[in-house]
């Protein structure tokens, strides 16, 4: 294994040197006063509440130069002094809020007023964002393709959880998985256990440390405190990193200074469910706030029915017990079933459980010595139970989840953090396909430093930056096995941004982002190139080119785990292990030897009767497995006795025929009778130790295709774009795009080769084969055995046809062995009863594909608007010359639709009372991911909404939301329950 640099994480000194630098100065940024200025307060435009930290920055009329700026105070005021007499333009900026532009005329000696109001617009694009350009930025400008989630969107929307009002929102994927379990992705590429989209909550990657996956059940995104969200379509490694290559879901919180108080929300409704959030928030003093959030849920998962084929499927998986008494099966729930047929119960299988709960606390201690200064430190902890899908098959996650702290600066424009993630895979959850535990305490350390400056001189915004990034992997050796001390992942990078001014309506982006990763040991550039195009004020047009990429995961490098374990014949266990690929895998052994070093008796595989999939086996045990021969005498059965009899054969030839089937258990190191085959990168057969293999019309090559290290994902992207507001009610947004991937990190898969049979079975036909292979064989026993044979009247031809009809045709295309690589495969070399292969990822591939994204609004009145979007992908499966790869079993999926359409309105009475509906249409599509393989049909949902703000009781309001009213059962993942209608209500209260 390569070497790899190991650093101790730690919050860096320099957090905690500049944290106590600001602590000491009180008021860094207050400046001294002067007799000539501005002052005034910036208000929320409905409640009147002061909004503090809103920007504010002075420009002398007729000249885009800022000539000063500052931010509110925690009062929502704000004072700009030492500013020459004249008339002045003074922009306001807030995120989340309309911004707005006034005159103002400064006299010599005195301070001019000027207050103002900024009115939140749902449907806006002169927004203030931040997540394009990791900075402040109206939307309008911004670089890339984003969108806005507000308070009022996030509120009209009941449901299990609050990445549930994404489902409309252009380019977004989402593929309900149980009753609060959602994968969430932006322009495709969805996967079980996904973390492809970077989210993040307050600046902070949310995901689950390690696993990388999103677990949106438990991120600290409660409704009652989330402010708004952003979400940006397309690439952003240039300014983010790897990982970042399809767009950023980025959560913000509501602020303890600019929402103080109480929220309390009870919510029920279908499934039983049932759950409650709390937020409390205040200040201590002028410079100290405070907030604490909560919420408990529970409710009954969607179900699994065995009489629906794609659920029986998924069952079969689940796995069986032998023993009913089994110590593994304490404590957990599972249905007795019958294997043999003979109407009594003789094994367990573990059964899904149906009750899924979650519970989430998280605070906030916040500082602001200065106007324009803020530390805050929070952290928090959430778990869950309830069924999983992911990469290696269904877990059923007990007490699963992560905490979390936080420590951040902003002052000016300098931002600081620094964050660590901490895993906690519960001390009981498993995986429904071994029954194995799987426990995962590890660790993500994140630092990260950026500094944001105006070069006035040029017309210029620069931003600099760095972070570090440091994954320490702690598993108890139950996900990463072998690999637990030699499994660290480091990630260093720094970029870089301007954005320049290069007239009135052209503005230009360059950024350029410099990334190494400890494990790949390579430097990757992400760099970023966009012209913006200002048509008018109201009306953009935006051309950019980014390359990004992804860097291989914890489990596509170091995974070690048990995925499937299945007893055989004779007292062996069938043991497939999934493997990371960090130093690859290699054959050079066999191709030298053609030594197949394990043969095994085993029909099926993960519980499938798929061609590809189907193992049975050495022609004895073929025939215990058909129940033809008794494993514990070594004779056949007695049925079988009276067919051979029946035949002509005597008892002797029986008896001989049966030595000839116990002899072959004896000898797993041999290829069977006729050699054996594997299947070559184009799908061909390939047959190794046959005379003559070439002249049968198969290939004969070196051995199995090598595995090599794992490598990073990279994408390329050119986008086209406009936003643009139409007669001051029509918002229109539309996106196209043409992207190339290369290099994916494709599925956990079955990457031991197996060793058949001759394909042309067992006939009459092969019989001087037979003769030869055993007629030189050097081996005594054998070749008496042969001779009794002989001597009993039975030829070679003979032998062969009574194998063919004890055993049954098309034995010659099933496998006979495993083919070992030169690295260790399972723990001690299989020593003991232990037969078995491995699944491990390979970097695959090359594709092209196009779409586009587009979204209309038009608020047609203040109180009424309506909303449609459309996605389109080309593409939604890629097979091997797609892929361009000449292996015919590589194929890639997007699993997600190539097309989808979203449509709804909105309603706002003045009386309180609200109303809305969303229609869904998503296209059917083909799903590859993990164990998950199948398809979604078509579909198609119908949401309803209302809400009443009680006006008699201030701060009270009910909300119903009915999913899927129309009830159409569906499925919108492969492996995951059908869904149908739900009902969930929510009463609010704050104060």
């Amino acid at each position: 294994m390569n070497a790899r640099v190991s650093l101790t994480p730690f919050v860096p000194p320099w957090l905690a040197a500049l944290v106590l630098l600001l602590w000491m100065a009180g008021a860094p940024d207050i400046a001294y006063a002067q007799q000539t200025g501005i002052e005034g307060m910036v208000r929320d435009a409905d409640d009147r509440s002061p909004l503090v930290g809103a920007n504010i920055a002075v420009r002398a009329e007729g000249s885009p130069d800022i000539v000063r700026g500052t931010a509110t105070n925690p009062d929502g005021t704000y004072s700009i002094s030492g500013i020459d007499p004249g008339r002045y333009l003074v922009e306001f900026r807030f995120v989340g809020y309309q911004s707005q532009e006034l005159p103002v005329t400064v006299e010599e000696g005195e301070m001019a007023e000027l207050a103002v109001a900024l009115k939140i617009q749902t449907a806006s694009l002169d927004q203030v964002v931040v997540s394009a350009s990791r900075r402040q930025e109206k939307i309008l400008d911004a670089p890339a393709s984003i969108s806005v989630l507000q308070p009022d969107e996030i509120e009209a929307t009941v449901s299990t959880s609050s990445v549930e009002v994404l489902r409309a929102t252009p380019g977004v994927d989402m593929a309900q998985t149980g009753i609060d379990r959602r994968e969430v992705v932006l322009r495709g590429f969805n996967e079980a256990f996904s973390g492809s989209a970077f989210v993040l909550t307050d600046y902070r990657q949310a995901s689950v440390p390690s696993l990388g996956v999103n677990v949106h059940s438990i991120m600290p995104n409660m409704t009652v405190d989330v402010e708004r969200v952003e979400v940006v379509r397309g690439p952003g490694s240039a300014l983010y990193g790897p990982g970042v290559d399809s767009g950023v879901i980025h959560y913000f919180t509501k602020d303890p200074f600019n929402y103080p108080g109480t929220t309390v929300a009870v919510s029920g409704g279908s499934r039983q469910f049932f759950g409650g959030q709390f937020r409390h928030a205040g200040t201590f003093s002028d410079n100290w706030g405070y907030k604490v959030t909560g919420q408990y849920a529970r409710a009954e998962d969607w179900e699994l029915d065995i009489n629906d084929r794609p659920d029986s499927l998924e069952i079969s998986r689940y796995r069986v017990y032998q023993d009913l008494d089994d110590p593994a099966l304490e404590g957990r729930s599972f249905d007795r079933i019958d294997t043999d047929g003979d109407g009594q119960a003789d094994a367990a299988r573990l059964r899904r459980e149906d009750i899924y709960s979650k519970v989430n606390v998280n605070g906030l201690l916040q500082y602001q010595p200065g106007d324009n200064t803020t530390i805050s430190l929070n952290g928090g902890y959430a778990e869950l139970t309830g069924a999983v899908q992911s990469g290696i098959g269904t877990l059923q996650a007990e007490g699963f989840g992560y905490y979390y702290g936080q420590l951040r600066v902003q002052s000016g424009g300098l931002f600081a953090q620094s964050y660590i993630n901490v895993n906690d895979g519960g001390p009981d959850t498993y995986v429904y396909g071994g029954g194995n535990l799987v426990r995962d305490q590890s660790v993500q350390y994140n630092n990260q430093i950026q500094y944001d400056f105006s070069a006035s001189s040029i017309s210029t915004q620069v931003i600099i930056g760095a972070d570090s990034d440091i994954t320490v992997p702690r598993t108890n050796s139950q996900i990463v096995g072998r690999n637990e001390d030699d499994d660290l992942i480091q990630e260093y990078g720094a970029y870089t941004q301007t954005t320049t001014d290069l007239s009135e309506k052209f503005a230009l982006t360059l950024a350029a982002r410099a990334d190494y990763n400890n494990v790949v040991e390579e430097v990757q550039l992400s760099p970023r190139v966009a012209l913006v195009y200002k048509a008018t004020p109201t009306n953009t047009l935006r051309g950019s080119y980014n390359r990004s990429f992804s860097s291989p995961g914890t489990n596509s490098l170091f995974l070690d785990v048990e995925a499937q374990r299945q007893p055989l014949p004779g007292g062996f266990d069938l043991v497939f292990r999934g493997l990371g690929a960090a130093d690859g895998y290699t054959f050079d052994n066999f191709r030298q030897s053609n030594e197949i070093k394990y043969s095994f008796p085993v029909q099926g595989f993960f519980g499938l009767n798929l061609d590809v999939n189907n193992l049975p086996l050495l022609p004895y045990y073929a025939a215990v497995a058909q129940g033809s021969l008794n494993p514990q005498t070594g004779q056949f059965t007695q049925g079988v006795q009276q067919q051979l009899s029946g035949a002509g054969l005597t008892s002797q030839q029986i008896g001989l025929l049966g030595s000839l089937f116990g002899y072959m258990a004896q000898e797993p190191n041999r290829l069977g009778f006729f050699g054996g085959r594997t299947v070559n990168e184009n799908g061909e057969a390939v047959v190794f130790g046959i005379p003559d293999a070439s002249a049968q019309g198969y290939s004969v090559v070196d051995g199995p295709v090598d595995i090599a290290p794992i490598e990073q994902t990279t994408t390329q992207t050119f986008e086209v774009g406009y936003k643009g507001i139409v007669s001051d009610r029509l918002i229109v947004q539309i996106d196209g795009y043409y992207e190339t991937k290369k290099d994916f990190v494709g599925p956990l898969v079955i990457e031991s080769p197996l060793a058949y049979l001759q394909a042309q079975g067992l006939t009459a036909d092969v019989a001087g084969e037979l003769d030869e292979i055993f007629g030189t064989t050097s081996d005594g026993t054998v070749q008496s055995l042969l001779n009794d044979l002989a001597n009993s009247g039975l030829a070679p031809g003979d032998v062969a046809d009574l194998l063919g009809g004890v055993v049954g045709n098309g034995l010659g295309d099933t496998p006979t062995g495993i083919i070992q690589p030169d690295q260790e495969v399972l723990p001690g070399g299989g020593a003991g009863n232990e037969v078995g292969g491995f699944l491990s990822y390979r970097n695959f591939g090359e594709v092209s594909y196009y779409g586009t994204d587009i979204s209309v609004t038009l608020q047609a009145t203040d109180a009424f608007a309506i909303f449609a979007n459309t996605s389109f992908l080309s593409d939604d499966f890629f097979d091997n010359e797609e892929l361009d790869e000449t292996n015919t079993s590589l194929s890639l999926a997007l699993n997600a639709p190539a097309f989808k359409f979203k449509s709804g309105f909105d309603y706002r009475f003045d009386n309180g009372f609200s109303f809305g509906m969303t229609g869904n249409y998503v296209e059917g599509f083909p799903v590859e991911t993990g164990p998950y393989v199948g398809s979604v049909d078509s579909y198609f949902l119908l949401d309803a909404r209302m809400g009443y703000k009680v006006q008699s009781i201030p701060g009270l309001r009910v909300d119903v939301t009915g999913k899927n009213i129309l009830n159409n059962e569906h499925r919108e993942f492969a492996g995951a329950p059908e869904l149908g209608l739900a009902v969930f209500g929510r009463m609010q209260y704050s104060f």
